[in-house]
């Protein structure tokens, strides 16, 4: 016979999950409206621990449930990229939540274990993620796609060499690594502080804010390298549109989310 929330299920859970610090009025706040029992009160420990940011419940969730979804997603025949950007996407909205919304992993309830929970989000959320693709290719034949206003000398080089300036930034995004992406994307698109991306990638503050420079440079280099290759430019116009670059890149970031 196992207790009801008032009596005792912390203790049940910490038995299970001795690694996990969740204190005991955590846990049972955690508990109110969910069907916890014998073989969920451990899932629904750890769901609590990671939404309370405790890191070793980070580390476990992102080993034990995250880790394989790429190469279970690609064998439902979704393409190994797209999946590995699901997953990076998937754990944002599982731990912080997005557009304002509370984190998804506040909807797992206990009725079943979370390991299916996990994989049957997972699945819907890459079938969101190839649609909104499906649906930009579309918007993108048709629509023009918006330009800073707010600089005159960013617009004029924009309007000169147009198509090259903004695929070389997309190009150069796009040879970061998939986690790498997700990082960025936190800032610019979900406009995350540095503790909030923290949360999100389960990494301490200092290493999410060296994560974010580091991308930021090698975004900054790739693009300067990508437009010097590919621009027909004189030695002066080049040098010119160069230190545009390095002076307004950010604004191109703000893209990130149509990418």
């Amino acid at each position: 016979m196992y207790p009801g929330p008032s009596a005792g299920w912390w203790k049940v859970a910490r038995a299970a999950r001795p690694d996990l610090e969740l204190d005991e009025a955590g846990f049972e706040g955690h508990l109110k409206g969910r069907a916890a029992s014998e073989g969920s009160v451990a899932d629904l420990y750890l769901a609590a621990a990671c939404l309370a940011g405790e890191r070793g419940a980070l580390e476990t969730f992102d080993r034990d449930y995250l880790a394989a979804l790429p190469r279970q997603l690609s064998r439902r025949g979704v393409a190994l990229a797209v999946a590995e950007e699901t997953v990076q996407r998937f754990r944002v909205a599982l731990m912080v939540g997005e557009d304002g919304a509370r984190p998804r992993l506040h909807d797992y309830d206990g009725r079943g274990p979370l390991s299916a929970w996990v994989r049957v989000a997972a699945v819907r959320a890459a079938s969101n993620v190839r649609r909104d693709e499906a649906q930009r290719a579309v918007l993108g034949r048709h629509v023009d796609p918006p330009t800073a206003a707010v600089d005159p000398e960013l617009e004029l080089v924009r309007r000169r060499h147009g198509p090259v300036f903004e695929r070389a930034v997309h190009d150069a995004f796009l040879l970061l690594a998939p986690e790498e992406r997700n990082a960025m994307r936190l800032t610019y698109t979900h406009g995350l502080n540095l503790e909030g991306v923290a949360k999100a990638l389960g990494v301490s503050r200092a290493t999410a804010g060296r994560r974010l420079l580091s991308c930021r440079e090698r975004v900054r280099e790739e693009t300067l390298r990508l437009l010097k290759e590919r621009i027909d430019a004189s030695p002066a116009e080049l040098e010119s549109l160069l230190g545009v670059v390095r002076s307004r890149l950010e604004l191109s970031l703000g893209a990130l989310s149509s990418w």
